[in-house]
């Protein structure tokens, strides 16, 4: 099982090109796309790994943009090419689409909270105390040993922390 914590762009991403692995998408927040934490900007490039962006979901197009300071100071940052501007709300939306098409599992309200790592160092050993889980499909995650956390009422399934009972 693959836990990708965050349903941004990059998570997202990842979770629509895993094959033969069962992959579980953490998201903190209650839907997916909002708050919008980044720009829309996109380099062209980006579609060498996205594929081709549905016209819909761009703004605008520019060539420039202007970089401002809190403290009122600002400059002009002009681009080797044409760079979009994507509705941030609707591309997470539409990414996240993609992870669900290939089959991966969405949780809503679930923060990643740490790992825990012991025995031998190299990354393929991490492992921890986990979190008692009382729902059967977080049992990938219990032989992870990673943690999270639910907000009340936005989540299915109740973690339990080691320790709290």
């Amino acid at each position: 099982m693959i836990a990708v914590i965050g349903a941004g762009p990059a998570g997202c991403m990842y979770a629509s090109h895993v094959k033969d692995a069962e992959v579980h998408i953490f998201e903190e927040d209650i839907q997916v796309g909002t708050p919008v934490s980044c720009t829309g900007i996109l380099t062209d490039s980006v579609r060498s790994v996205i594929g081709d962006i549905p016209e819909d979901l761009v703004v605008s197009r520019i060539r420039a943009f202007r970089l401002a300071a809190p403290n009122g100071r600002s400059m002009l940052v002009d681009l080797d090419r044409v760079n979009m501007i994507v509705d941030r709300a609707r591309f997470d939306r539409f990414l996240l689409q993609k992870a669900l098409d290939n089959g991966a599992v969405l949780h809503f309200g679930e923060s990643f909270t740490g790992y825990e790592r012991r025995g031998a160092t190299a990354p393929s050993s991490w492992a921890g105390r986990p979190a008692a889980v009382t729902r059967a499909c977080s049992r990938g995650l219990r032989r992870s040993g990673l943690r999270w956390a639910s907000s009340p009422g936005s989540c299915r399934r109740t973690p339990r922390l080691p320790g709290s009972g």
